[in-house]
Order: C-alpha cells, then sequence, then structure tokens
C-alpha cells in the first residue's frame, strides 16, 4: 500500500477549508444586499413614475416617516404636498418635533413623583374647585387673571358654592383628558377615550353624531368658557335662549361643568347667570367654580418649567388636574400645528376652524406633554387610534 505525506494532506485540507470559508462570505454579502430592508426613498415611492434625484435632502427627511421592514409608501399626491409645502415655516416647526417613544409604559414610580410636585403647589383635590370651606363666608377673592379685582364672600356668593369638593377622595385608574385638535377629525380614538374611567373634556365641545367615532360621548367633566353665555346665549335675554343651553348641556349627560367666574370680573356675571338656569330648570349638570387659587398656582408652575405664555390654556389646567385625580392619565387631541407629521392640513379644532385665543403657547404645552409622555407619566396619542 501507498501513503500520502500527512503533511500534504493536512496542506489541502487547510485550502478547501479557505475555499468553503471564503464561498460562505459571499453567500452571506448576497444575502444581506438582496435582503436588507430599504429605508430611502425608492421604497417610500415604490412603483411611482418619479425621478427621486428631483428631490432634495429636506424633501427625503420629511417623508421617512415610517421606519422597518414596511416603510410608508407615498402615493404620488402625497409626494406633491410635500414639494408645496417646502418654504412653509409651520410645516419646518412640524418636522422639527420628535417623535413619542413608540412603546409607552406607565411608570408609577415618576408619576408618583410627579404627582408630589404639584401637591407641593397646591392641594389639587381639595382645591380645584371654589368650596365653602376654602373660601368661607366673610373671605375675599382675589381674580387670578385680573390680579386688581377682588370679590368679597358674601351670604349670596357663599350660597353658590358646594361645601367640599367632589374630588376630595377622588382616585380613578384610567383617566382620558380630550383636547380639540383637529388631528382628532376622523380619528377613531371614540371607543379608546370612553374606555376610561373618568372623562375630561374642553369647551363644550360637540360629542354627537360623526364625532362619537372621532372622540366619543362619555362625559364626566367639561369646561365652559363664560363668555359663551354672552356670545351665544346672548345673557339669556329669553326663555327660549335659556331652554338651548339647557338642551346644549344635556348631551354630556350628569356632568360637572367647570367655569372660571374669578378670572375676570366681567365671567362673575355671565357664571352666575348659568348656575341659576342649570338650577331653574333642575338640570342634571352642575356647575362648579374654578379655584382662581389652584390656576395662578398652575400657571406660575407652568412659566417655571418653560410654558412661556401669559396664562396656561383650559387643556394644561384639566391635564394637571387629571394627573392629581388619577393613576393613568391619557392624552388626546393635544396637537397644537395646523399640519400633522405628514404634512395633511388640519383644522384649529376637529369640529370647526376658529383660531384659539393667542394668550397660549401651546406649542410649548405640547412639549412638556411630551416629556411627561417620554417618562412614563402619562400617555398622549398623536396617530390614529387602532
Amino acid at each position: 500500500m501507498c501513503f500520502q505525506d500527512p503533511r500534504r494532506l493536512f496542506g489541502r485540507a487547510i485550502q478547501w477549508l479557505l475555499c468553503a470559508s471564503v464561498l460562505i462570505n459571499m453567500l452571506l454579502l448576497m444575502f444581506v444586499m438582496f435582503h436588507q430592508p430599504d429605508t430611502g426613498l425608492s421604497s417610500l415611492t415604490g412603483h411611482l413614475p418619479i425621478n427621486p434625484e428631483q428631490m432634495d435632502k429636506r424633501d427625503l427627511h420629511a417623508i421617512i416617516q415610517e421606519k422597518g421592514p414596511k416603510p410608508h409608501i407615498m402615493t404620488t399626491d402625497e409626494i406633491k404636498r410635500l414639494k408645496d409645502l417646502k418654504d412653509n415655516k409651520e410645516w419646518e416647526e412640524v418636522q422639527q418635533v420628535p417623535t413619542e417613544k413608540p412603546i409607552w409604559s406607565y411608570n408609577k414610580t415618576a408619576a408618583d413623583v410627579f404627582r408630589r410636585e404639584l401637591d407641593d403647589i397646591c392641594n389639587t383635590k381639595e382645591d380645584f374647585i371654589v368650596t365653602k370651606e376654602n373660601f368661607p363666608l366673610g373671605s375675599v377673592i382675589q381674580y387670578d387673571a385680573e390680579r386688581h379685582s377682588r370679590l368679597n364672600v358674601t351670604d349670596d356668593v357663599w350660597e353658590r358654592f358646594p361645601q367640599s369638593s367632589p374630588f376630595a377622595h377622588m382616585k380613578h385608574s384610567r383617566c382620558s383628558v380630550v383636547g380639540n385638535s383637529g388631528l382628532l377629525k376622523n380619528s377613531n380614538c371614540g371607543k379608546e377615550i370612553d374606555a376610561a374611567d373618568f372623562v375630561f373634556r374642553c369647551n363644550m365641545a360637540p360629542i354627537d353624531g360623526h364625532h362619537i367615532a372621532e372622540v366619543g360621548s362619555k362625559t364626566n367633566l367639561i369646561t365652559a368658557n363664560p363668555t359663551i353665555i354672552r356670545d351665544k346665549y346672548k345673557n339669556f335675554r329669553n326663555q327660549t335662549l335659556k331652554e338651548n343651553f339647557v338642551k346644549d348641556l344635556s348631551v354630556y349627560g350628569k356632568s360637572y361643568i367647570w367655569m372660571t367666574p374669578f378670572a375676570y370680573k366681567m365671567c362673575t356675571s355671565y357664571t352666575f347667570k348659568a348656575q341659576h338656569v342649570l338650577k331653574e330648570f333642575k338640570s342634571d349638570n352642575e356647575i362648579i367654580f374654578a379655584n382662581p387659587v389652584f390656576m395662578g398656582n398652575m400657571n406660575k408652575y407652568w412659566k417655571k418649567h418653560g410654558v412661556k405664555a401669559w396664562r396656561a390654556s383650559t387643556g394644561l389646567f384639566l391635564v394637571s388636574a387629571a394627573l392629581s385625580m388619577c393613576e393613568e392619565v391619557h392624552l388626546y387631541g393635544f396637537w397644537p400645528w395646523h399640519l400633522d407629521r405628514l404634512g395633511n392640513n388640519l383644522t384649529q379644532h376637529y369640529y370647526d376652524n376658529h383660531p384659539v385665543h393667542k394668550a397660549h403657547k401651546l406649542p410649548d404645552e405640547f412639549q412638556q406633554h411630551q416629556k411627561l409622555h417620554n417618562e412614563g407619566v402619562l400617555h398622549m396619542t398623536t396617530n390614529r387610534c387602532a
């Protein structure tokens, strides 16, 4: 028998291993090249007859909204709309807004710390509204916006207050706070909003008809601007206007109507008239008065934390209250721009396009909401609901 030199056999084996290794690496490289998800412009435009070279880097940044194996495929109209927005200052601002953390979980520790911080500023559960306990007979109310104005708590005034706050011992597991942004239009968030134990709403926003699918209908507390008594209900100068007011509030079921009689002097008479009408008609709704101490303290707190406005919005006051009264707080419709993240036009509110008060700095408030969302203190929804 003939025996080959073992060293030659070992050398050939090494050569075969090296060749096999090179072949495997080439196959792996080809696999990665042909299977890697494309997050570039071609994956977004898909089969569209458009030359990607015609779009600049800002266009590319704007349309890459979804990451992962299934990116958003833009239509021709969407791409045209984004190119039309190229010099739109508000669109540039929206593009600078970071997205929220995609996976949110409630952080009880962080939420409890934040609640204690708010409670150090104001005992919200006790002082969210005016009561006979926090404003006894003979005391003086200082208006929170019109700081030079005062009101003596006489017998007639004091009798309008509840004995104590119905929120003093409130602790709900989950609350929804509904802003009125146009982002809610066709959002399909109604069921999710109504699933909460307690629902806060703003400014007598409509919840009837097709709006139910967008924002739900459950209401435990809703705010009303006192000037609506002057502007819409003409100071109740006839019986029909009174009936209209009671009917308009009845859609909210048995709920609290939170009004601000002690912001400005003129608001006092409007609010007192509204309270009288509801009692006259034995309405299920109950008007409660915002406590100017709560309002003033919350204004100071949020100014200190970056809301550079003369006055916080109604929505921010409700969010502050909800954080004290509820374990989990979920926000809907808090979006201060007229464009969404894809450049779609939005109305001011989901039900109309009337401008908001310039005293508010809603982008500043949004930034604070988003910060709390990322910390797990509250949850905010800025997309369509499932």
